[in-house]
């Protein structure tokens, strides 16, 4: 599947400036949409009839609503729409409940920590190669 828009999801605006500057970086020229708040991010997606060719990029570390909150929620909302948008988890969590949680979750299809690494990003969801960038310009900085 062709990744040709991107949701990000994070109520840090440095953060999604980040994850925006890797997507870039990786080679992708998709369409960015971005969200500090779940309930606009919400109303967005459910304006899509098709999600395919989508891709969401969310923390989990959210007020308010949770990323693992946002997505029972999205696939209440839309299940028989959700199947076609991958979902990728950008987060400072590395605590093994939350990366089991999501290994668990069919809905879940990448886990990345902070700082993630434009390499890993390029391979994983654009399917291309390497970029071969330096690791300070393809990483995110752990911010807590």
């Amino acid at each position: 599947m062709t990744i040709d828009k991107v949701i990000i999801i994070d109520d840090d605006r440095f953060d999604r400036m980040l994850v925006q500057r890797a997507i870039r970086k990786a080679g992708s020229t998709a369409e960015i949409f971005e969200f500090a708040w779940a309930d606009p991010a919400m109303e967005f997606l459910s304006g899509i009839d098709d999600l395919s060719g989508y891709i969401m990029f969310i923390d989990i570390n959210m007020p308010r609503v949770d990323g693992f909150q946002f997505i029972d929620r999205l696939h209440a909302m839309l299940a028989d729409r959700l199947t076609a948008m991958k979902i990728a988890i950008v987060s400072t969590s590395m605590h093994p409940r939350d990366r089991l949680r999501a290994g668990k979750d069919p809905r879940i299809t990448y886990y990345f920590g902070k700082p993630v690494c434009v390499d890993e990003l390029a391979r994983s969801v654009f399917g291309k190669p390497d970029v071969g960038c330096r690791s300070d310009e393809t990483t995110m900085p752990d911010n807590g």
